[in-house]
């Protein structure tokens, strides 16, 4: 991917984080206040959840490169196509057994309704198949099982920030983030290529 092609593909990404945090931080903060806001407040909050929205996006996208070289140097080691889909499944049913486990363990100790971790795994679960499945119907069948792999697994790690939360909100905003962010990565990462082949060539 040539540098204009990274940068735009980089802004967007931010972009993204930026709108979807501050929307749900906004109507968060909002909805739990009973007296009016004011525009000084507003700006305040906005600017803040914007700021952190920039950040989830950032690590989003360190994570998504890190994850392709890596899945890319494990295709070069094992040097088989079946055994590569395997690792990665192997892997991410690792993450989510371990994501489960810890929230389980973590919501018992605390008191705290297991319905919280139940959901954010399910919702997860969900948006990468469809979102992989998409995947496939942009490019071909076998980047079915890296796209479900690395949007369940690569979220989980990205997200593992919130694990220790007992709120609602800071996990929707972080998860939410992530999810939005990642799902435009793998999905229009092709484009850029494509478009970085078309000039070199």
């Amino acid at each position: 991917m040539g540098i204009k092609n990274w940068i735009k593909f980089f802004l967007i990404n931010s972009l993204l984080g930026i709108v979807v945090s501050s929307v749900l931080g906004v109507v968060f903060e909002f909805m739990s206040k009973n007296s009016e806001v004011s525009m000084s407040e507003a700006v305040i909050v906005t600017g803040s959840y914007a700021l952190i929205g920039f950040t989830i996006s950032a690590l989003a996208h360190m994570g998504y490169f890190f994850y392709q070289y890596f899945i890319g140097s494990l295709l070069i080691i094992l040097r088989s196509r079946k055994k590569y889909y395997v690792f990665q499944i192997i892997l991410t049913l690792i993450s989510v057994l371990f994501s489960a486990n810890y929230s389980f363990q973590y919501s018992i100790n605390n008191n705290i309704s297991i319905f919280k971790p139940i959901l954010f795994l399910s919702i997860l679960l969900i948006i990468a198949f469809v979102v992989s499945l998409y995947k496939v119907k942009l490019t071909t069948k076998d980047s079915f099982v890296p796209s479900i792999c690395f949007l369940i697994f690569g979220t989980l790690i990205e997200g593992s920030i919130s694990f220790g939360s007992d709120t609602w909100f800071w996990s929707t905003l972080v998860f939410g983030t992530l999810i939005v962010c990642n799902s435009y990565q793998l999905l229009y990462i092709s484009k850029y290529l494509k478009n970085n082949q078309k000039k070199t060539a």
